[in-house]
């Protein structure tokens, strides 16, 4: 009886190992199929792109430049296409800054621009947006209204930052007594110049950009500042630049003498 018993749990055994493997066999053969049919269900089922529509507020862009630089796109399987390689073909052009995309069934691209906001123009290779983000775009327009930002020595991005935040700065004190900024740039040395939409030269000398003592920034602006209001008593016309540089006072340098008067 014990021999019988034997045999029936190893035909059991046997059995249920065979089920396992055919269960195991069918399993990775339905895979397969669905691995090597998966590409022609897509295409089955895929469209091409047929649109693209654009949205966002362009006032720099061209939205026929947009278009053509999409072109590629056009006609392609609208499943197949990689989103994220899409928008980082669209951020390859200079006036944008941020771009979004989404599809929209059956064959229709959703794409939302961000368009780049200049603040202030960066040496004579390109412009800086407000988070000082350098963008150079093809045949840069130089007569935008804005002032120059420049640098003798190479600058990150959070360098250009903090010289764009002292630019911002000194900009909103001087408007106090109606003086813009039109060029401000800073030497080897870190020494800053300013050069003031009446045509002077401002010399302000070495800033500490980490340092929160501003009051020595503050008194050179607003002695600048005095000196060069509307009614002043000297005639600006006259004054070729100011060299802020002195504890108390502004040396004046005149354009017909080139002399200096502190």
């Amino acid at each position: 009886m014990n021999q019988v018993a034997g045999d029936d749990d190893m035909r059991e055994h046997l059995i249920r190992t065979i089920k396992r493997v055919l269960v195991a066999l069918v399993c990775i053969t339905l895979i397969i199929v669905l691995v090597s049919g998966w590409h022609t269900i897509i295409g089955w089922i895929d469209h091409p792109v047929s649109r693209v529509t654009l949205s966002g507020e362009f006032e720099n862009l061209n939205e026929q430049s947009v278009r053509q630089h999409l072109a590629p796109y056009i006609g392609v399987g609208f499943l197949n296409t990689d989103l994220r390689a899409l928008k980082q073909h669209i951020e390859q052009m200079a006036w944008v800054k941020r771009a979004t995309v989404k599809r929209v069934w059956p064959g229709e691209f959703d794409v939302q621009i961000e368009e780049q906001q200049p603040v202030s123009y960066w040496n004579e290779t390109g412009l800086l947006n407000a988070q000082g983000e350098l963008f150079t775009p093809p045949n840069m327009d130089k007569h935008l209204s804005l002032p120059a930002l420049r640098s003798k020595a190479h600058a990150s991005e959070q360098e250009r930052l903090e010289m764009l935040n002292l630019l911002v700065y000194i900009q909103n004190e001087l408007a106090v007594f109606k003086l813009q900024i039109v060029q401000m740039e800073q030497g080897l040395r870190g020494d800053w110049v300013l050069r003031l939409d009446n045509g002077i030269k401002v010399i302000l000398g070495r800033i500490d950009l980490a340092s929160n003592e501003l009051r020595s920034l503050d008194n050179k602006l607003e002695r600048v500042g005095k000196l060069l209001m509307k009614d002043a008593v000297i005639n600006i016309e006259t004054v070729l630049s100011l060299d802020t540089r002195y504890p108390n006072g502004i040396a004046v340098e005149w354009k017909e003498t080139g002399k200096n008067m502190k």
